[in-house]
């Protein structure tokens, strides 16, 4: 409680090392609380010190959705993708009008990959931009056989120099003789500038395995193959594509996960740049708010993923994603606002209900709803900061959706009671 000087009348006061209590009445904040504060740190002392103020750095108009990762940065403004390094010199490297909405990022392998819901693409580890997987053919080529004895199929994939390979459409049943002679013509080009080739598959004399026959040359639109089909390796792609937008992305051990609206897609381990549309997703029955991998650092018994939609829930590293069927918590995480704090081995996010953090394993503590009361919010970001040894977390949320209930006065809590009972 704050000490008075009966002779000089000066109050001195103690410090408020518990934080804000906006949840006790104006005049009953317990002792070593504040009731709100502005613009200050509270330290653990329980002393209150001014945040540094701000510098412009880079001047951009409409900036919003800044990431970060060891020496880039990239942001967005309402039609632009920008980037720079440590020289902090920006650069601009596409244009789309559809940029505007907030965008998610997550790195992997060197590659920056960035989404919101009506767009997507990836930052190359050389600061370029590239499209994020390559559109598949739509349909297989034409083919013809030597004959009418022994049943083949032929399909076909897009591939870049950097060997990126697309999906496969439905194959073309082909009949040849013995041996086989097919001739393929109507090959698929691509307009996407870095394919290099169309890579032919067919299958061995009335088999169901497609194997690598040839690469065709862009510009190239027939071709003939003949022999044995069946020593090339294996198409792994058919009716797979290239990854759909999504309002959220999140990497784990090598597969990225995107939150499309309440469906949950994941890539293929280790590549990125397809995904299985028919089998690697889940439903929930919300809008995905939250997707935060946790425990990186050998925890393999304890590593998974904290996801928030209609509730929080933790899915655990099985090898194959696999979501918990029962919530952690029955209320959902602020879009934007959750992040992995510095040491790789817990996630902090605001949510309905204030402060929270996850640790591996799936354990969730609420840091602050016992004191505060809070809002809710649509949208959110968060960061963290270290200044003079004292390690904050800050969050910034847009207008709240629906008012606190966090305590105001007397007369107004009088008023209140009032009402309900009247």
């Amino acid at each position: 409680m704050p000490l008075i000087n009966p002779q000089t009348g000066i109050v001195r006061i103690n410090g408020w090392p518990k934080g804000v209590d906006n949840r006790s009445a104006d005049f009953n904040v317990p002792d070593g609380y504040l009731r709100d504060a502005l613009n200050v740190d509270v330290l653990s002392s329980g002393n209150i010190r001014r945040r540094r103020g701000l510098r412009q750095v880079i001047s951009s108009s409409g900036a919003h959705s800044v990431f970060a990762h060891h020496s880039r940065m990239v942001w967005f403004t309402s039609d632009t993708l920008y980037c720079c390094g440590a020289d902090l010199v920006a650069h601009a490297l596409n244009t789309d009008k559809r940029y505007a909405k907030p965008m998610s990022c997550v790195e992997m392998n060197g590659e920056i990959y960035f989404s919101n819901e009506d767009i997507n693409g990836k930052i190359t580890a050389n600061n370029t931009y590239s499209p994020w997987g390559i559109t598949p053919p739509v349909n297989a080529p034409t083919c013809s056989g030597n004959g009418t004895t022994r049943t083949y199929q032929v399909t076909c994939t897009f591939v870049t120099a950097a060997g990126e390979e697309s999906g496969a459409p439905l194959g073309t049943v082909v009949l040849c003789g013995d041996p086989a002679r097919i001739t393929i013509t109507n090959i698929p080009q691509s307009i996407d500038p870095r394919v290099v080739a169309t890579r032919l598959y067919a299958t061995n004399i009335d088999d169901g395995v497609l194997s690598h026959v040839a690469d065709v040359p862009t510009g190239t639109n027939h071709t003939v193959i003949s022999g044995y089909f069946a020593n090339g390796a294996r198409l792994k792609t058919q009716f797979n594509s290239n990854p759909p937008p999504g309002q959220l992305l999140e990497e784990h051990y090598g597969t990225i996960y995107i939150a499309s609206g309440s469906t949950l897609w994941h890539t293929d381990p280790l590549r990125p740049n397809i995904f299985d549309n028919a089998a690697s997703f889940f439903l929930f029955s919300e809008r995905i708010t939250m997707l935060k991998s946790v425990g990186k650092q050998g925890w393999r018994e304890h590593e998974g993923m904290f996801i928030s939609a209609d509730a929080i829930r933790f899915m655990p590293y099985i090898g194959t994603p696999r979501i918990e069927n029962w919530p952690m918590r029955p209320y959902r995480a602020i879009e934007g606002t959750a992040m992995l704090l510095p040491n790789n081995e817990a996630v902090v996010w605001f949510s309905e209900r204030g402060y929270m953090k996850g640790v591996p394993g799936g354990q969730i503590e609420n840091l602050t709803e016992a004191q505060v009361s809070v809002p809710e919010y649509a949208r959110g970001a968060t960061g963290y900061q270290a200044t003079n040894g004292h390690q904050a977390i800050i969050t910034i949320l847009q207008t709240p959706l629906v008012p606190s209930y966090a305590s105001t006065d007397v007369a107004a809590e009088q008023a209140a009671y009032a009402a309900d009972i009247a």
